[in-house]
């Protein structure tokens, strides 16, 4: 590797220039593909790590922590900036200064961005760390690695370096030998191919001297998955910590504000529906999603959000064979059908009756899921009417965008009426 040793400030902005770009892909499925992929953190690290060789800036000890501070700020810059001016012009705004400041003024949003923040964080530390293990390698040894073929141990790979460990008898860590009498063992002192090892957990260290694990090198995703265990634990007990302080300055802050608490959150009804037997008021700060709409069914969503991944909540109506004096049946049949099924993934479920504002009965059915898939609280809402309901429908999985989504729902349903007239349709 050519010796540099030019301004490191250069090479540290040209970085960070690297690192904005490594963020594009993370960026886009963020956006037009509403998840997040970790694996997508690597081109981040990568692309940092581009610019700063670029640059040819002088390459030492303190380049992989250079990189890991780039690739965080790289990462906060795309989550509070970048994504925030995309969904703006995602859905036709213009994007200024001011429009990106009034998006942030949501508070449910500024929540939601900075819970995916968090673990935007923790994944771009899980997705650098074997970017960083290299680098670390390439200023030990001065030598170019590269990384896929890094990540990668060959059979051959194994057995020159299981022979290297034999040779010393080292295969347990009272046995462990120094670095320099394993590298001696192997052709050309490869320190390359041993730190391969050691950055697998393969060749393990103890009380500074190293031994070769067969239990890891049978398993070798076992010390990758220890490791980003720990990792993810110091992060969460970090988070946790940081929490925990924002808490208590945000309850001090409350106290001295209580009468301002999410004023902008505050949910009014003054749009009214109708259709065919229904009447309905949804939220003046939602809009239909027609392209989800279907017979007899509407779908709501925030305005913030016109996707309508967020947020969505519907409402429904049909006929049943039941009249209102059968009530008590039509409440049995639902009981059978949501409250007293033996699911897996279902957690709990609870069924609750009251009257809403125009005098119909209402039946709640909430029930909470744990899929690892699509973990969430469902809530249905079925008010009656003679040989007819309504049915009002939302799950918290989507409310990236809705403070209190329940709220919503118990809004809608209280106001939900039937016109008065034949409810037979076709």
């Amino acid at each position: 590797m050519e010796e540099v040793n030019n301004n490191r400030l250069i090479a540290i902005i040209f970085s960070l220039i690297g690192g904005i770009i490594g963020t594009i892909p993370w960026v886009l499925i963020y956006v037009y593909g509403n998840m997040i992929v970790a694996i997508l953190a690597v081109f981040i690290a990568m692309a940092a790590w581009k610019g700063y060789k670029l640059a040819k800036g002088k390459v030492d000890k303190y380049v992989p922590t250079i990189i890991v501070i780039i690739s965080l700020i790289s990462i906060t810059i795309a989550t509070f900036i970048i994504i925030p001016t995309l969904l703006l012009l995602k859905e036709g705004n213009s994007v200024d200064i001011n429009t990106i400041k009034q998006l942030y003024e949501y508070k449910s949003f500024a929540r939601a961005i900075s819970g995916d923040y968090i673990i935007s964080i923790i994944f771009t530390l899980l997705g650098i760390s074997g970017v960083i293990s290299n680098m670390k390698n390439q200023v030990e040894t001065g030598k170019e690695i590269n990384l896929l073929s890094y990540t990668t141990i060959t059979e051959e790979e194994k057995t020159i370096i299981r022979e290297a460990f034999e040779k010393v008898d080292a295969f347990e860590k009272y046995n462990a030998k120094p670095k320099v009498l394993i590298l001696e063992q192997l052709k050309d002192n490869d320190i390359i191919l041993l730190n391969k090892f050691i950055n697998r957990g393969i060749v393990r260290r103890y009380k500074g001297n190293y031994y070769y694990s067969d239990k890891f090198a049978n398993n070798p995703d076992k010390e990758r998955v220890k490791s980003s265990f720990k990792l993810v634990l110091y992060v969460f007990i970090i988070l946790i910590i940081i929490a925990i302080i924002g808490s208590l300055f945000s309850d001090n802050n409350n106290n001295n504000n209580d009468n301002n608490i999410y004023e902008d959150e505050t949910i009014t009804l003054n749009e009214v529906i109708q259709d065919n037997i229904i009447k309905y008021n949804v939220p003046s700060n939602f809009i239909e999603v027609e392209k989800y709409r279907k017979e007899r069914t509407y779908y709501y969503t925030p305005k913030i959000d016109k996707t309508g991944y967020s947020g969505i909540i519907s409402a429904s109506y049909g006929t049943t064979d039941y009249s209102l004096e059968e009530y008590d049946e039509f409440k049995q049949l639902l009981k059978e059908t949501y409250i007293d099924i033996d699911a897996e993934d279902v957690i709990s479920s609870e069924m609750k009756e009251f009257t809403n504002g125009n005098g119909y009965k209402v039946v709640e059915i909430i029930t909470e899921y744990q899929d690892e898939s699509y973990p969430c609280t469902e809530y249905m809402y079925y008010i009656v009417n003679d040989k007819s309901y309504g049915l009002i429908y939302l799950t918290d999985y989507y409310s990236k965008y809705v403070k209190n989504i329940k709220e919503v729902a118990y809004n809608m349903v209280d106001k939900f009426d039937f016109i008065e007239g034949d409810v037979t349709y076709e």
